[in-house]
């Protein structure tokens, strides 16, 4: 499955996450490359665990900014913040992590925006 080339990659994943079929966008060729390349630049390692001095094999790739609430991001390795840094989007973590980040993502401050720069 390809990503919609006859229209905005954001109103494509607004219409999937209006019809609750946003599980459609991991099925893409598009995303899996482009997981599979932060994956390998990152060598496969949970950032999280790294920045604690643990290696653990990433399962996932983790969307800093959310794709519901930023869907121009979804295919988006890297983003500028409010200060104008660039930052990364996409993470690579383990489940143990990733489940971290959603349990806790209003209230936890990302490891990867602190002055450690990866």
């Amino acid at each position: 499955m390809r990503v919609p080339t006859d229209r905005p990659l954001a109103v494509w994943l607004k219409h999937l996450i209006r019809d609750e079929k946003l599980h459609l966008f991991y099925q893409t060729e598009e995303w899996k490359d482009l997981r599979a390349e932060v994956l390998e630049n990152l060598h496969n390692e949970c950032q999280c665990c790294l920045s604690k001095g643990e290696y653990v094999r990433a399962d996932c790739v983790h969307h800093v900014n959310e794709v519901r609430q930023r869907p121009d991001l979804a295919l988006s390795a890297w983003y500028v913040d409010e200060r104008g840094v660039r930052q990364r989007n996409l993470v690579p973590l383990c489940n143990g992590c990733h489940n971290l980040v959603h349990e806790k993502l209003q209230k936890w401050q990302p490891f990867w925006q602190s002055s450690r720069r990866l």
